[in-house]
């Protein structure tokens, strides 16, 4: 599977795990843990950047689930151990180390393109059946994009989506205009609202943000199917 559905996959369950232990009442349920590394480490060496990066939001809060208000001191300490281990990791993912070295990065060229036909419709997009064409034959002209051949790729081929701005706000606005801005924009934030204001369960919250932070650099019907996301 693509490692951005992988990813969000590996920090639902982490997600989970936190909250196994905080609700079972046996001795062997800090065992929960070691699935809790598995899954970091195997999201740390994946080929993900912004998994990763809400990975670490997700054990942040994971932490503040169990230990809370109660172990302040504890809470903290653990918290800055997390972020110093977290932000070094990160900071070595290899596709992060080849931004930093050659300044390049072809996601954001993704957004440059996507942004300047976005200009060119703004307030009604080109709808949703033929922006898949504009971007498509936006990603082959540009000499940067479409250095990248399995995006290329994933454009023409009809099996593999591909031809999207790696972005739902993005993805809706070009399509619907500023009126699709709104709608997915409501869409993902409305449930953090709600879920803060009806004290739902952190990990609850957590869960959505997790989907929130996803979406930045993926889009709902690319690698992250419509069941997911309903899930």
């Amino acid at each position: 599977h693509a490692h951005m559905a992988f990813n969000m996959y590996l920090n639902i369950a982490i997600a989970a795990c936190f909250w196994l232990i905080k609700t079972q009442k046996n001795k062997l349920k800090y065992a929960w843990l070691l699935l809790v590394a598995l899954f970091y480490v195997a999201i740390a060496i994946s080929d993900a950047r912004i998994g990763f990066a809400a990975c670490n939001l997700l054990i942040v809060m994971g932490i503040y689930y169990l230990l809370g208000e109660r172990h302040k001191k504890a809470t903290i300490g653990v918290l800055l151990v997390c972020g110093i281990l977290g932000g070094a990791i990160l900071l070595n993912n290899h596709k992060v180390k080849r931004n930093i070295e050659t300044n390049q990065d072809t996601r954001y060229d993704i957004w440059s393109e996507s942004v300047a036909l976005l200009k060119e419709h703004p307030l009604t997009g080109v709808g949703a059946s033929t922006n898949i064409t504009y971007i498509t034959n936006a990603f082959i002209a540009s000499p940067t994009v479409r250095k990248d051949r399995f995006l290329i790729y994933s454009c023409v081929h009809e099996d593999v989506m591909g031809a999207h701005p790696h972005n739902q706000l993005l993805q809706s606005t070009m399509e619907f205009g500023i009126f699709g801005l709104i709608c997915m924009g409501c869409i993902l934030l409305l449930p953090v609202y709600y879920g803060i204001k009806n004290k739902s369960d952190l990990l609850i919250i957590a869960c959505w943000i997790l989907v929130i932070i996803q979406m930045q650099t993926e889009v709902i019907r690319g690698s992250y199917g419509d069941l997911a996301f309903g899930i």
